[in-house]
């Protein structure tokens, strides 16, 4: 197994993207997310946004395109990231989840996003558009 010292610590989730050229991870500390690309043998790290607050999840849209972001905080967060490597990723939107959004996840026609909050069971489904204008 290789590994890959990153610029932060306290990683929290990894996701890799639909065509499998990138990693998204979340770290708790420092409130980021950072973008990796995969050359098939190692993962060059790329740019890292702040968050705002701990990045509990991250999950790519069925396209690629998007990133969802689950933020531990009171109340819980949504925040959706352009992306566009190897620019840095840009926030597109936020909508507020509750409680501490836990996991997030894309519809496989990357319509809706569903959260799950840690307030005792709270599942929640939203219209990607409503939370950002897409381009």
């Amino acid at each position: 197994m290789q590994s890959i010292t990153t610029s932060y610590t306290a990683p929290l989730t990894v996701a890799w993207s639909p065509d499998g050229r990138y990693l998204a991870v979340s770290y708790t500390t420092g409130s980021r997310l950072q973008i990796f690309a995969f050359n098939g043998t190692t993962a060059i790290p790329g740019f890292a946004v702040s968050t705002g607050a701990a990045a509990r999840d991250v999950a790519w849209s069925p396209d690629g395109k998007y990133l969802s972001v689950g933020i531990a905080s009171t109340p819980g967060s949504l925040q959706v990231y352009l992306f566009s490597y190897p620019a840095a990723p840009t926030l597109i939107g936020a909508a507020t989840s509750g409680a501490t959004t836990w996991q997030t996840a894309w519809s496989p026609d990357g319509k809706f996003i569903a959260v799950v909050n840690n307030d005792g069971g709270t599942l929640q489904f939203s219209d990607s558009m409503e939370i950002a204008q897409f381009h």
